[in-house]
C-alpha cells in the first residue's frame, strides 16, 4: 500500500500551500539568481511561523536592528544575485539570525539511504527539511521537503517545494524527488541515483546536503 505523509505545518490553499497561520509559503526565485538556498530557508521560516510572507517579500524595508534585518544584511554579503550559490554551512550561518526561534542542523557526507532515513524521521515529527541537490548535468539547487511517499516500509519519493517553479494549487508540493522503488533499489544506477521532476522539467540528481529547521 502506498501512503503519502505531509507535514502538518503545511496546508493546501487556493493560491498554493499555506502555513498554519494561513501565510502563503511558496517564494518564487528569479531566473538569474543563485539564491535558491536563502529562498528555501525563508520558506521554512514561514512554515514555522517565524516570519510572515509580507516580511519576506518586503525584506528590503525591514529595520536592520531586527532578526530579519540582520538576516537581510548577512545575505547581502553573498554578493549580487548570490551568483556563487550557498552551502549548508551558509544556511546554518544565516539561520543563526533566528537562533531564539529555530535551530538549523546541517547533515553532510551521508549516503542517500542515511539521508532518506534522516529526512523521514524529521518529516514524521513535522520538522521542515531543506535539501541540497546536485544535478547530473552540473550545478546545485535547494528545495524544501514537505512530505514523502512510502510503499510498505520503504520511503520511495520526497514531495518538495521548489523555488524555481510556480506553486501548485492542488498540492502542497510542486516537485517530486524519486529515490527508491518499493524494494529499496535506487531509481537510477549511477551516482546520480535520484530523479527530480516537475510539471515542466525532469533531471537525474543526487542529494548532497540536508538541513533541518526545527521550531523552538
Amino acid at each position: 500500500m502506498s501512503v503519502i505523509k505531509v507535514i502538518n505545518k503545511v496546508l493546501m490553499g487556493p493560491e498554493g500551500p499555506v502555513s498554519q497561520l494561513n501565510e502563503q509559503v511558496h517564494l518564487r526565485q528569479g531566473d538569474m539568481d543563485g539564491a535558491c538556498g536563502p529562498y528555501a530557508l525563508m520558506m521554512s521560516l514561514i512554515i514555522n511561523g517565524v516570519i510572515d510572507r509580507n516580511e519576506a517579500i518586503h525584506i528590503g524595508d525591514v529595520d536592520g536592528r531586527t532578526r530579519l534585518g540582520k538576516f537581510r544584511d548577512n545575505l547581502l554579503l553573498f554578493g549580487s544575485l548570490c551568483h556563487k550559490g550557498t552551502f549548508a554551512g551558509d544556511l546554518e550561518w544565516l539561520g543563526d539570525c533566528f537562533k531564539n526561534k529555530v535551530t538549523v542542523d546541517p547533515y553532510e557526507g551521508l549516503s542517500t539511504k542515511q539521508l532518506s532515513a534522516t529526512i523521514k524521521e524529521y518529516t514524521d515529527k513535522d520538522i521542515s527539511v531543506i535539501l541540497g541537490l546536485h544535478w547530473q548535468g552540473g550545478g546545485g539547487h535547494w528545495v524544501v521537503v514537505v512530505g514523502y511517499e512510502q510503499v510498505g516500509e520503504q520511503l520511495t519519493k520526497l514531495l518538495v517545494l521548489d523555488p524555481v517553479y510556480p506553486p501548485s494549487k492542488i498540492n502542497t508540493w510542486n516537485a517530486v524527488i524519486d529515490l527508491f522503488d518499493a524494494e529499496g533499489y535506487a531509481s537510477n544506477k549511477s551516482k546520480f541515483s535520484g530523479f527530480h521532476w516537475t510539471e515542466t522539467s525532469s533531471c537525474f540528481m543526487k542529494i548532497d546536503d540536508c538541513v533541518a529547521i526545527t521550531s523552538l
